[in-house]
């Protein structure tokens, strides 16, 4: 069985006053495994965050801007990934999460992130997201 594994780093910035940042697309196949995620702020004050890997545009469903937390905890395709201030927050799975982009199996984005923080801050909060991905070729 060949398996092909990725590697994607990429920025997530909270806006100023937003209590979350729009979701990113990650340039990924459509199927695959998540099996590392390390996400760390980079830049702004520090602030405890909480990082959520989605396998369908959840920001289409109806009530997306009053309830974001709760749509991407729950189409979360692994348990959401708490982020402490200051520090790095990290995933691991020999196995790997599956997914599946099942909205758009033709997108050159297989996944979208996505970072929450509890209050809005005062300027920008970037987040640099490591994730190792693989697929099975077999």
């Amino acid at each position: 069985m060949a398996y092909r594994v990725f590697q994607k780093v990429f920025d997530i910035v909270v806006p100023q006053g937003q209590t979350r940042s729009s979701l990113v697309p990650v340039a990924c196949p459509t199927t695959g495994a998540v099996h590392k995620v390390s996400v760390r702020q980079i830049a702004g004050t520090n602030t405890a965050a909480t990082f959520y890997l989605v396998g369908f545009d959840v920001s289409q469903l109806s009530d997306f801007n009053t309830n974001a937390p709760i749509l991407l905890d729950h189409y979360s395709i692994f348990p959401k990934l708490t982020v402490p201030s200051g520090q790095i927050g990290t995933y691991f799975s020999d196995h790997g999460h599956r997914y599946a982009r099942f909205d758009n199996l033709h997108s050159h984005d297989g996944l979208l992130a996505a970072i929450t923080v509890d209050s809005a801050p005062t300027s920008d909060l970037t987040y640099k997201v490591i994730l190792i991905i693989s697929t099975n070729d077999g």
